[in-house]
């Protein structure tokens, strides 16, 4: 509106008629904007646009936003689809796994001239890990905006304030992570769980805090390892707290989604992402915090992550002007509404550091914890192979285990040999 405003103010001081309006709008050259995203974030999103529109001359922002369903599938066959039907977008919100899919498809074109070209941006300040994962053969392809730990275990205060238990810290091991399990989970005179200690759907963190992992090389996988001593002791230990501690719903027994156990006092812990916070903000009125995922038994501790941002496809037609909006869409600035909403971890550290996360008054107090996270982190392998792998393969079969219908050693013998075939072929 405010350059609608101008222009006519310039029309009317030229005596031009309302044609020179039309004319001057449709100079706008349009970037299209692709992403996905729930109600808070499709609302920081529409506020960031419209900052860029007012600060870049001559740009028209168009935001697409493709719904998901929990599937980031479906948002790369969107843009596909799109692109085939010859209207694909100019820039694309990529999450960290989705992106290996679009680096093999060759959809992105690499950032290197345009990053070490602008003195206005720098991508120094962000996590290393997280750029790394945008990186390929030293080429930078997606700019981070977010960092995504799913290191964050949220526990309810209260309930650990009526066993007279302490608190948690960032130092705490899985043994200790057990042991407050097994205080917090509550039966019934017969013996069923009313109040269970703990819950995670991250089951590659017990993985990797006792030394396993899923391949050898995570940039350049080569072979599958989720049979090696670390990776089984890890898998061991998480299925020993459904099974033989009982202090964490099994499968079968979780009809009810995890989130709603812990907003109506069923569950006092669990593991996942800062992305919960939203909804704990509102949606609870007991008191809580996070803590950092624990450690392993010999003091180990790797995390799984996710984490997202922005990348230019190859089709679009202003490049350089897209340049100009996506370094505005993954700055600091950009990032400041999501991690204010709790939604996400800035990816830039200096920001991370600030009262606008680290030194935020609003819950989680602990946020802070996840800078340290970030330093910790362990992407799914790098290899377009990966989706089918752990779709078809891996999980298919561990599902089973989680289960309790198949034993874990055999069964990840079983997946080690059919995923290294799989790794092998070209």
């Amino acid at each position: 509106m405010k350059l609608v405003a101008k222009i006519l103010l310039l029309c009317l001081l030229f005596g031009s008629s309302l044609s020179c309006i039309k004319k001057e709008v449709s100079d706008l050259k349009e970037i299209k904007i692709a992403y996905w995203g729930a109600t808070e974030e499709i609302e920081a999103i529409k506020k960031i646009a419209k900052k860029i529109e007012d600060e870049v001359p001559g740009v028209k922002l168009v935001l697409e936003h493709i719904a998901i369903g929990g599937d980031p599938t479906k948002f790369s066959q969107k843009i596909l689809t799109e692109a085939a039907g010859g209207t694909p977008p100019d820039i694309a919100f990529c999450e960290v796994n989705l992106f290996v899919d679009f680096y093999s498809k060759g959809l992105f074109i690499p950032l290197n001239d345009y990053k070490e070209k602008d003195k206005d941006f720098s991508i120094e300040n962000y996590f290393p890990a997280i750029v790394d994962r945008f990186t390929v053969n030293n080429e930078l392809y997606i700019i981070p905006r977010d960092v995504a730990p799913f290191a964050v275990v949220y526990y309810n205060k209260d309930l650990f304030d009526k066993e007279g238990l302490a608190y948690p810290d960032d130092n705490w091991d899985v043994n200790k992570l057990l042991e407050y399990a097994k205080k917090l989970t509550v039966r019934d005179a017969q013996g069923a769980v009313k109040q269970y200690g703990f819950y995670t759907w991250s089951w590659p963190n017990f993985m990797y805090v006792f030394g396993g992992g899923y391949v050898d090389d995570v940039k350049n996988p080569t072979k599958f390892t989720l049979n090696s001593p670390g990776s089984i002791a890890g898998l061991q230990f998480y299925l020993d707290m459904m099974y033989k501690h009982k202090v964490m719903p099994t499968p079968s027994a979780l009809d009810t989604g995890y989130q709603e156990l812990f907003k109506t006092g069923k569950l006092a812990m669990y593991c996942s992402g800062i992305w919960e916070t939203p909804q704990l903000r509102t949606g609870v009125t007991f008191d809580w915090d996070v803590v950092m995922f624990p450690k392993g038994p010999n003091g180990k501790r790797k995390l799984a992550s996710g984490g997202s941002g922005y990348g230019i496809l190859k089709w679009c037609k202003h490049k350089d002007l897209a340049w100009e909006v996506l370094k505005r869409l993954a700055s600091a600035d950009a990032q400041v509404d999501l991690a204010k909403i709790g939604l996400a971890q800035p990816a830039d550290r200096k920001l991370a550091a600030t009262d606008v996360w680290a030194k935020s008054k609003e819950k989680p107090l602990n946020k802070k914890m996840l800078n340290e996270a970030a330093e910790l982190i362990i992407f799914d392998p790098f290899t377009p192979k990966w989706n089918y792998i752990n779709r078809n393969i891996i999980m298919m079969k561990m599902d089973l285990v989680f289960l309790n219908k198949k034993k874990l050693k055999p069964t990840v013998e079983d997946i080690a040999k059919e995923v290294n075939k799989v790794l092998k072929e070209k």
